[in-house]
């Protein structure tokens, strides 16, 4: 309304479910209730005069309410984040950690959903404003609060407790390190590796590296293998399971036990020892089965409707076959003009016969992946008919 009393500092707030500054800026942050749709977050930096309308009951969040469609926008402060009914249903305000016991916490701003548990971190970023799901509770989060250290702590309504807000450590243990095309434990020189664990990535969905060389941080998490980084392919965290895809230094010497610490955002793990094996051969899948295999002629995929044929050169990739004759160093890509070959290529066999290699050595363009150029056994039955590389675990292939 107009001719509103100077009193009031801001107006558009539907039912604003606590406040704070930042005491390190001095800027604000408020935790807006919406009706039916959506939650919201306002940012208000400490420069302000006063005056902002943020939005309702014209908008909510950054949506038409009243109107439903075609409102005007003029005049209004939009909320910094908004979540819908999928995220809650009830926003509870926090504040900025400023404390000095958990640095992976620094600087965010923490806030919560009633309903669902959720429990998120909102930080400005360079490209705009960067939000994380840092924890998925069952607490009621009611409100927050903050003691003379900067502390923090939460209220969980539905128990009567209150609970001191923590980073936790990133967690994992010597079987979670495992071969990145099998997912058995172990690490060989140079292969692609994956690391299982709890707290380790920080995001939620899938991040990849943007290109080669590989970076040796994604998103503030590092693996240091022996107190050197590591680079890394991917972190994804799908329905609660996080991982890592990483490769594992080529300077690994075999029959020595690596030291493997993951650090995210500044909260390290324990060091976990973990075996460093010559050769930990692993053959990539389509889906948990059949290989990733290549009809070398056309480049087509091997399947169940496009058969390898008795005699038939195709291409197998894997990892983990170990040291090769021109390393690239660690995180390049391969080369294409002057192919990397392994120096120990172990025998394949396909439905238990032993099939012709005719390359054996790291796939150009990829780092840690190896490529196996071999003929289908002639006595091959048409089928299904297992693959193995070495020793490792089985995997498919369609012959005809």
């Amino acid at each position: 309304s107009p001719g509103y009393r100077p009193e009031i500092w801001a107006t558009g707030l539907r039912n604003p479910w606590r406040f704070s500054f930042d005491r390190s800026t001095g800027d604000l942050w408020i935790g807006d209730v919406g009706q039916n749709r959506y939650e919201e977050i306002h940012f208000a930096p400490a420069s302000s005069a006063g005056g902002e309308n943020y939005g309702w009951n014209r908008m909510e969040a950054a949506h038409c309410f009243s109107p439903s469609s075609g409102c005007s926008q003029a005049g209004l402060t939009l909320p910094v984040v908004e979540y819908g009914r999928t995220g809650g249903c009830s926003v509870t305000g926090g504040f900025v950690y400023r404390g000095a016991r958990f640095a992976a916490l620094q600087g965010l701003y923490l806030y919560a959903d009633y309903c669902s548990g959720n429990i998120w971190g909102l930080e400005r970023a360079a490209s705009g404003w960067k939000n994380e799901l840092l924890l998925a509770s069952r607490f009621a989060v009611s409100t927050f609060g903050e003691d003379d250290e900067g502390n923090l702590y939460l209220a969980d309504h539905g128990a009567g407790r209150v609970y001191l807000v923590a980073a936790g450590s990133p967690a994992f243990s010597a079987p979670d390190v495992v071969n990145g095309a099998s997912f058995t434990s172990g690490l060989a020189p140079g292969s692609i590796s994956t690391l299982f664990g709890a707290g380790i990535t920080g995001i939620n969905g899938i991040l990849q590296a943007p290109g080669f060389p590989l970076p040796r941080a994604l998103n503030g998490v590092e693996i240091r293998v022996n107190g050197v980084p590591a680079p890394l392919y991917a972190l994804a965290n799908v329905n609660g399971r996080e991982q890592i895809n990483w490769q594992a230094p080529e300077e690994l010497v075999p029959g020595t036990r690596a030291s493997v610490v993951v650090s995210n955002n500044g909260a390290g793990s324990p060091p976990v020892e973990v075996d460093v094996l010559p050769q930990h051969p692993g053959i990539f899948t389509l889906d948990g089965a059949a290989a990733a295999a290549l009809h070398n002629a056309t480049y087509q995929l091997v399947s169940s409707s496009s058969p390898a044929g008795r005699g038939e050169e195709i291409a197998l990739y894997a990892t983990g076959l170990g040291a090769v004759d021109r390393p690239p160093g660690t995180g390049n890509a391969a080369p294409a003009a002057t192919p990397a070959r392994a120096l120990h290529c172990p025998p394949v066999t396909v439905a238990g016969l032993a099939a012709e290699v005719t390359f054996c050595g790291l796939a150009p363009g990829a780092a840690g992946l190896y490529q196996l150029n071999l003929r289908i056994p002639s006595g091959a039955p048409s089928g299904v008919a297992e693959v193995r590389v070495g020793a490792s675990p089985p995997a498919w292939i369609a012959v005809r």
